[in-house]
């Protein structure tokens, strides 16, 4: 297993790597590859369960994270993907209605919380007191944390008021591309306050949990679908079974992540 990096705005990269896969697979004495393309918040258990995979079938699995959006653009674009894992049904929807993917399918899903630095500066101890918060990040609108932390607060504004979220806006410092990036950035102390997936929240992060209400939080839907290539039919397939089978299931659930299969 190795990981595929596919620069968004670099595409030559992957004109490289189309190259260097078509090679790889050419050759007799290596085994078939298969490159699935996943949302940077899967990283820990998609290369955990790419791992998994490689034990059950004899191919060997490269893998990409980055948002969601990402992602869809670099595939638009041409990336040797031959599957497709996204945060949200949005990305997956327009590369299905573009016959790009096929056979989308949800298979997990996962709620937000607010996430702060350890150190806590802005003394946040509730929701309520997001707008405590000196610095706040968030993902950019077209990233789905971004798009989903917005649901939150158009949700809360009935709740606390518009001003609340007026302000709470007011105070975003930074908007990222990537879940990573924005928990790294609290990891560090760089904000005081941030929206992330509740699955990001592994054990030995700097960090420290905020709840979301449960009548203001949103359900993040993980969808998969498989890129057009024929010749990569059935090992996409076989992934896709995978993903969706008790044992992957259960790898996901022991990660934190909800079923949707």
């Amino acid at each position: 297993m190795r990981f595929l990096s596919v620069s968004t705005g670099l595409m030559w990269i992957a004109v490289t790597a189309v190259c260097s896969l078509g090679c790889r697979s050419q050759d007799a004495n290596t085994m078939p590859s298969l490159n699935v393309f996943a949302a940077s918040s899967l990283t820990d258990v998609v290369s955990e369960l790419n791992r998994d995979f490689e034990g059950l079938h004899p191919v060997d699995v490269n893998h990409s994270f980055a948002g969601s959006q990402v992602l869809r653009i670099q595939i638009e674009q041409g990336a040797p993907a031959d599957v497709y894992v996204s945060a949200n049904a949005t990305h997956m929807d327009a590369l299905t209605s573009a016959g790009i993917v096929t056979n989308p399918t949800p298979f997990a899903n996962t709620d937000l919380v607010v996430i702060v630095p350890n150190s806590n500066p802005a003394g946040i101890t509730s929701f309520s007191e997001l707008t405590d918060a000196k610095k706040i990040i968030l993902g950019t609108a077209d990233v789905p944390i971004g798009g989903y932390a917005r649901q939150v607060l158009e949700r809360a504004e009935s709740h606390y008021g518009g001003e609340f979220v007026s302000e709470v806006m007011d105070r975003v410092v930074s908007e990222e591309t990537n879940v990573r990036i924005i928990r790294a950035k609290i990891e560090i102390g760089e904000a005081d306050a941030a929206f992330v997936y509740r699955t990001d929240v592994t054990p030995g992060l700097d960090i420290t949990v905020i709840e979301v209400p449960e009548s203001l939080n949103v359900t993040a839907n993980y969808h998969v679908g498989l890129l057009r290539r024929p010749a990569q039919q059935n090992r996409t397939m076989a992934w896709m079974n995978y993903i969706v089978s008790p044992q992957a299931q259960a790898l996901l659930s022991a990660r934190g992540f909800g079923s949707d299969s």
